[in-house]
């Protein structure tokens, strides 16, 4: 089954987000309710004012009554509009973090599985909705996504969506960095960029598969495939604590590193250059060194951080 099929129109779901969002703002039911309070309160004073000639019950009796009145109706209204309210299932959201050094794994209602990479988050609901999945990450983690033909599985990261049924990818999308990366290594993914407004652009939208890599460029805003080699263990390495860096920007490089072992990691920012390595589960001390040697500069520890200088990149 293509999840893309039997969507709503843009134009169409709009309209019915717009109805829905207007009868859940309190303000407007407030002002309703307001609106036929008043009403009904001076419906009550004229005929008030038509009988009190008639009657020999004192004007100030006809007052209270009628305020008396005002506010039975004004509760009962209410007590109406909060017991709808009540009626209204609210749907919690959670949110599962890993901190800097660390990994974590979450399980999700559904039986999907994921794991956070260091200083990753992720936040989703405690119940899923009845036609789709929707979670959204900021940092990097592996999905193994339970398979559910009726009801997509959406990852929204920054201006990006990645929609599967059913399937195993890493997403990368740290905040910092100017890419975003999904690596699959199983099953069928579609990318896509999406507006502010939450409407799919399907000009935009990239299909992977096993072994396959989109790249989204946050300056350029596009997506492309990326046509190298892709091992897509290789994406996934950090789950066992590895790092391997293929022509990575050494900028890159040191945010992994300063997640991954939780440090501070200064360096000057005029340097500039790809780095090609693969730390297996190393102690920081040797990484340190292996990487100032790579890039020809010199690595000292002061003050609890670590500080890369000299370097020229050849």
């Amino acid at each position: 089954m293509n999840p893309f099929k039997k969507k709503l129109s843009s134009k169409l779901e709009e309209k019915i987000n717009n109805y829905f969002d207007d009868a859940e703002d309190p303000s407007t039911i407030e002002q309703e309710s307001n609106f036929e309070g008043n009403k009904t309160y001076q419906r009550i004073l004229k005929t008030i004012s038509s009988k009190e000639k008639q009657s020999n019950h004192p004007n100030w009796f006809y007052q209270v009554a009628a305020a008396v009145l005002l506010i039975f109706l004004t509760s009962g209204a209410f007590y109406f509009y909060y017991q709808s309210g009540a009626n209204v299932t609210q749907v919690a959201m959670q949110e599962k973090k890993a901190a800097p050094g660390t990994l974590t794994k979450v399980n999700l209602p559904d039986g999907t599985e994921i794991w956070l990479n260091a200083g990753s988050k992720i936040s989703f609901p405690s119940e899923f909705d009845s036609d789709k999945r929707e979670v959204n990450l900021e940092g990097e983690a592996f999905f193994k996504v339970k398979h559910d033909p009726q009801r997509p599985f959406l990852i929204h990261t920054q201006n990006l969506v990645t929609q599967v049924l059913g399937t195993s990818f890493n997403v990368n999308s740290f905040p910092q960095e100017n890419q975003i990366k999904v690596t699959v290594l199983s099953g069928k993914v579609a990318v896509y960029e999406q507006e502010m407004q939450g409407k799919k652009n399907l000009n935009k939208t990239l299909f992977l598969t096993a072994n396959q890599q989109g790249v989204y460029s946050k300056k350029q805003k596009n997506i492309s495939l990326n046509k190298k080699n892709i091992k897509s263990e290789e994406a996934v390495a950090w789950k066992e604590g590895n790092l391997i860096f293929k022509d990575t920007e050494l900028s890159e490089v040191v945010h992994n590193l300063e997640r991954r072992y939780a440090i501070r990691i200064e360096m000057e920012k005029t340097m500039s250059c790809p780095v090609t390595v693969n730390f297996n589960n190393e102690s920081l001390e040797r990484v340190m060194r292996v990487l100032a040697k790579l890039v020809n500069g010199q690595v000292s520890y002061e003050n609890g951080h670590y500080r890369l200088t000299g370097a020229i990149c050849e």
